[in-house]
């Protein structure tokens, strides 16, 4: 859209400091798969944060990669910068401002404001039963 003379309106930074909208890419499991197979989910974390940390120190040489993996001709500003998106290192999850707190208030958070605007009838009082650790600690070994 920008190469074709749109404008951002907001970027993911904006969202996040200027209304506090923050989102997240999820990765979830039905609680059997993890029981079951809990090797499975912690090397496919551990092979995230690889990844994650060889885009971090060349972003430029997997944007290609991950643009071909989302379907997309290429990623443009989504990964140029820290303007949309960004990875977090395991440590960096596994910290109160992340899975150790944050995430938990914040979802509540939110789902209170769609209380507000009458979206949703209720919400519940606490979500971290919601955010499993475990698998993420097993992956930083």
């Amino acid at each position: 859209m920008l190469n074709s003379g749109g404008e951002l309106i907001m970027t993911g930074a904006e969202h996040e400091s200027e209304i506090g909208i923050f989102t997240y890419d999820i990765v979830s499991i039905p609680r059997s798969f993890g029981e079951q197979h809990p090797e499975v989910v912690t090397s496919f974390l551990r092979a995230t944060e690889e990844f994650n940390e060889m885009w971090a120190a060349d972003p430029a040489a997997y944007n290609d990669t991950i643009a071909a993996a989302a379907g997309m001709e290429d990623v443009g500003n989504f990964l140029d910068g820290e303007v949309w998106f960004s990875f977090p290192t395991i440590e960096e999850q596994l910290s109160e401002e992340w899975m150790g707190g944050y995430v938990q208030t914040n979802m509540k958070d939110q789902l209170e404001t769609f209380v507000r605007l009458g979206e949703i009838p209720s919400s519940l009082d606490d979500f971290s039963s919601f955010v499993d650790s475990s698998y993420l600690e097993a992956a930083q070994g």
